[in-house]
């Protein structure tokens, strides 16, 4: 499906042969999930919970209540990756290569970096390091800042 997608694949008049296994049909979710990543509970994960700074406001507020927060364009307050995983990107980092839905892989997960290879596009194989970036929401009613990796 990468070389459909990335136009790599050679084909005659157009017709393109797609292996029968991409259409099997599965029964339950983990079913599915054990064809797609047939090895995903051999891999080694790592947890991830958003650091937050404080600002003036913020101060106020449990750890807890602001863990419980969702605002608008954020992800979970949690983040479990494996590596070997595929993970998409979900804002602009760098407008050359690292843009909103860029497909990747993770090679290595490391507290403030998730190290990972480009899996399509003109940089497809190349590796990055994706930082944790600082977010603060402006739909809520006091601020704060939260630090987390945007995948």
């Amino acid at each position: 499906l990468l070389k459909i997608g990335n136009r790599t694949l050679e084909n005659e008049n157009g017709y393109i042969s797609v292996n029968h296994t991409i259409g099997r049909v599965v029964n339950n979710v983990e079913e599915l999930i054990s064809t797609v990543y047939s090895d995903i509970f051999n891999l080694s994960n790592k947890s991830y919970q958003w650091l937050f700074t404080s600002t003036d406001d913020a101060i106020h507020y449990p750890q807890e209540f602001l863990n419980s927060l969702s605002p608008s364009g954020f992800p979970p307050h949690k983040l479990k990756l494996k590596i070997g995983a595929p993970i998409t990107l979900l804002r602009n980092i760098q407008p050359t290569n690292l843009c909103n839905a860029t497909r990747l892989q993770i090679k290595s997960l490391r507290n403030n970096i998730i190290e990972a290879v480009i899996l399509t596009g003109p940089a497809k194989g190349e590796i990055i390091f994706i930082p944790r970036i600082p977010m603060i929401p402006s739909d809520l009613p006091f601020s704060f800042k939260r630090l987390q990796f945007l995948v």
